[in-house]
C-alpha cells in the first residue's frame, strides 16, 4: 500500500512521538521514582512555560473544565454562555451539572464567540462564560474577558485545541480567569491523555475534588480524577521537545498555504499579527465540503469535522437559524491532514488532488 493511500489512516491528526518521549515512559516503568513525582514535576513546568501561579493536571479536558465550574458552584438555575461552534463538552458539562448551557454565535468566519450576540443573550441568571480559543483563533477574547469582568462573572478559557498558540509573543493559553487545555492523543502537546486547569485564587478546592474530596483529611465528597505518572512523563518529554516542533508544524502550514491559496473556493484561516498559532489543524472553509471530503476519500486523503453545531445535536436540538454563523461555520469548516511526520510532499499532493476537484 502506497503512502498516498494511507494518508491519515482515518486521522487528521496525530502525535509524533520522539525517541526521548519514549526513553521517558521507560524510565518511569523501571519503578524507581516515587509516586506523583512526574506529575508534580509536570504541574511546575506547565506553570512556568504558561508563567501562572499554579495548575492543576486531571485525566482529561472535559473533567478540568468539570472542576472549574464544580468548584465555582454553578448547578441548577444557572446559566453558562457557550459558544454555539466547538466540542459538545462545552455545552455537555453544565447541563451535566443541572445548568443550562446558553448559546452563542460565533464571529463571521472565526470560530470563536463573539462578544456583541454574548451581550445580546446574556442576562443575571449567566454565572460564567466559555471563550474557546479554537485552532489558536482569539478574536473577541479580550472584549468578553473585559466584559465579563465588568459583570463580576468569570471568564473560563478553553484553550485544548490551541496550547503552545502565542498573543502578543505571550502563551494566549494563560488569559482568563480560569483555562484549561487537553493533552488527547491528537493534540499539539500529546500525552496520549490527559489535561490541566489553571487560574486565579487558590487551587485546594480543585485539588480536593480531583482527589477523593482530600484536604488535610477526607473532609468531603469527591472524586479520583488525577493524571496519572505514566501520562505525566510522556507530558514533560512533549513539552520540552514543544518549541521545535512548533517551529515543524509551522513550515507545514505554509506549505499547505502555497498549495491553496488562490483557489476561489477555499477560504484558508487568517490570524491576526499579533497571534502566532501552534497548527493545531489546518482547516479551510469551502462551500463544496462534503463534495470534496467525498473526492479526497476516493484518493485515499481524510479529512473530517474540526467541530460541532451544538444547537443541532439532539440532545440539545434548537432552531438552527438561532446562531446563523455557527451554522455557516459548521456547513464549511473541513479539516485536512496535519501532523508532524508529513511531508512537505505529501501536502504538495494533498493540493494536487484539490485543485484536481475545484477545476
Amino acid at each position: 500500500m502506497t503512502k498516498r493511500k494511507t494518508l491519515g489512516r482515518g486521522m487528521v491528526t496525530r502525535p509524533s512521538f520522539s525517541r526521548k518521549d519514549r526513553f521517558a515512559v521507560r524510565h518511569l516503568l523501571q519503578g524507581k521514582d516515587p509516586f506523583g513525582q512526574e506529575v508534580a514535576c509536570f504541574e511546575e513546568e506547565l506553570a512556568r512555560t504558561l508563567n501562572v501561579p499554579w495548575v492543576e493536571t486531571v485525566v482529561n479536558a472535559t473533567m478540568a473544565y468539570f472542576l472549574i465550574l464544580k468548584g465555582l458552584g454553578i448547578g441548577p438555575g444557572d446559566r453558562v454562555i457557550v459558544p454555539a461552534y466547538t466540542f459538545v463538552s462545552a455545552a455537555n458539562i453544565p447541563a451535566f451539572l443541572g445548568a443550562e448551557p446558553l448559546f452563542a454565535d460565533i464571529i463571521p468566519s472565526v470560530p470563536c464567540l463573539d462578544p456583541k450576540d454574548m451581550e445580546k443573550k446574556w442576562d443575571s441568571s449567566v454565572k460564567a462564560v466559555l471563550y474557546v480559543s479554537s485552532f489558536g483563533h482569539a478574536e473577541g477574547l479580550e472584549e468578553v474577558l473585559s466584559f465579563c469582568r465588568g459583570k463580576n462573572v468569570p471568564l473560563i478559557h478553553d484553550a485544548a485545541a490551541s496550547f503552545g498558540s502565542e498573543i502578543s509573543q505571550k502563551p494566549l493559553a494563560a488569559l482568563g480567569d480560569y483555562a484549561f487545555t487537553s493533552f488527547h492523543f491528537k493534540k499539539v502537546l500529546s500525552a496520549f491523555e490527559g489535561g490541566a486547569l489553571w487560574g486565579k485564587g487558590n487551587p485546594l478546592v480543585f485539588r480536593s475534588l480531583k482527589n477523593h474530596g482530600k484536604k488535610k483529611d477526607f473532609e468531603e465528597p469527591g472524586l479520583n480524577l488525577r493524571l496519572s505518572d505514566l501520562h505525566a512523563a510522556l507530558g514533560r518529554s512533549q513539552l520540552k521537545s514543544l518549541p521545535r516542533r512548533l517551529k515543524r508544524r509551522d513550515i507545514l502550514a505554509q506549505a499547505y498555504f502555497r498549495e491553496l491559496s488562490g483557489i476561489d473556493d477555499i477560504i484558508l484561516p487568517v490570524f491576526p499579527q499579533k497571534i502566532k498559532p501552534a497548527w493545531h489543524q489546518m482547516i479551510i472553509l469551502t462551500s463544496r465540503k462534503t463534495a470534496l471530503a467525498e473526492f479526497l476519500a476516493r484518493s485515499g486523503i481524510t479529512s473530517t469535522e474540526p467541530a460541532q453545531y451544538i444547537p443541532g445535536l439532539p440532545f440539545f436540538k434548537e432552531n438552527g437559524l438561532s446562531c446563523p454563523r455557527a451554522m455557516a461555520y459548521h456547513q464549511k469548516a473541513l479539516s485536512l491532514p496535519f501532523y508532524e511526520e508529513m511531508t512537505v510532499k505529501e501536502i504538495r499532493n494533498i493540493g494536487d488532488s484539490i485543485r484536481s476537484f475545484f477545476s
